[in-house]
């Protein structure tokens, strides 16, 4: 009998290297961005995120009313539960108000060293494309400098009230009208309806109180409207998306009429802000979450009726899933 033994291929055979380009073509080409992924980086309420609790209470009776006076607890993203906060503004409130001697470039890179990046959130700020780096508020009191600054009572109140924003019931919206969610029972995924988004005035997204807006005039700078460019562009995408899904993923307002307002699946929000700002940080952010190659790959995908495999359902969204009973904890009156 015959031993079943194959030839070893040859590397220099023509045949050979036709293969091995015709896989690297096609590895090249393979899709690499994960939706799944990209959903998860992302709150579940909306792309920003609402405010839990804010920490008040660390100067003077009137500190909530200071825009530096309050430490901000956020919403977490898609699945996680503990509240995230940002550490550059929490550490200038606890210099500023409890720990006057604390160096915040020691405290910040003590931080970095045990935080690895893949940990940081990075939200979405209508109002900047330079989205600060947030981490858990465990995170955040895990540091080396905390035990050196902090008292154990300042980090028990921490983590006692990042322990109390995540129990109370407070998410209120067109899925659950009188039954609010907590973040412990916050949907994951998002529901159908929260993955919509509201543009007020249908004259701008996200940031387009950027570097193109002028101030004096109240508009954009002449002859340049980015925003309504990419309206105009993305509105055939979003009917080939509605023609695939059976489903509206934009709802055109008119901008002249009196509450011209557009509703917008989550994604195209940010095809937009991958369009305006491409090197942001929020923009780079949502790459690496998703896993894609390229901020093109990332937004080619974005139009993609395969990356809306998560059920949504277009809807007024004025009226969104909103944190309504958002806390604030005071800590002590010094």
């Amino acid at each position: 009998m015959r031993p079943n033994c194959k030839p070893k291929p040859n590397p220099d055979h023509p045949l050979t290297q036709w293969c091995l380009r015709w896989s690297a073509i096609t590895w090249l080409r393979m899709p690499m961005v994960n939706s799944e992924a990209l959903l998860r980086a992302l709150p579940v309420s909306a792309l920003e995120p609402n405010v839990v609790a804010r920490l008040s209470g660390w100067g003077s009776e009137n500190d909530e009313c200071a825009p530096k006076g309050a430490i901000t607890l956020l919403e977490p993203p898609c699945g996680q539960r503990e509240p995230y906060l940002d550490p550059v503004e929490a550490i200038e409130v606890l210099r500023k108000h409890v720990i006057p001697q604390l160096n915040i470039g020691e405290a910040l890179g003590e931080l970095r060293a045990i935080v690895s990046a893949d940990r940081c959130v990075y939200y979405l700020d209508h109002f900047s494309p330079a989205s600060p780096g947030c981490i858990r508020m465990s995170d955040f009191v895990a540091s080396p400098w905390s035990a050196r600054y902090l008292t154990s009572d300042t980090v028990g109140f921490l983590l006692a009230a990042a322990a109390e924003a995540t129990k109370t019931p407070m998410f209120e919206g067109p899925d659950n009208a009188g039954s609010p969610w907590s973040l412990e029972t916050l949907p994951d995924p998002p529901p159908r309806k929260a993955m919509m988004e509201f543009l007020p005035g249908a004259a701008g997204g996200p940031w387009y109180f950027d570097l193109e807006w002028d101030w004096w005039k109240d508009d954009w700078r002449q002859g340049f409207n980015p925003f309504a460019q990419w309206r105009d562009a993305i509105r055939p995408e979003a009917e080939k998306l509605q023609n695939a899904l059976g489903m509206p993923v934009y709802r055109f307002s008119d901008p002249g009429s009196e509450g011209g307002d557009d509703d917008v699946h989550r994604f195209l929000v940010l095809h937009w802000c991958c369009t305006y700002r491409p090197r942001s940080t929020y923009v780079q952010y949502l790459r690496r979450s998703s896993g894609a190659r390229s901020v093109e790959e990332l937004k080619t995908a974005l139009i993609d009726p395969a990356t809306y495999a998560h059920d949504f359902e277009m809807n007024n969204t004025f009226f969104g899933l909103d944190a309504t009973g958002a806390l604030s904890i005071r800590y002590r009156c010094l």
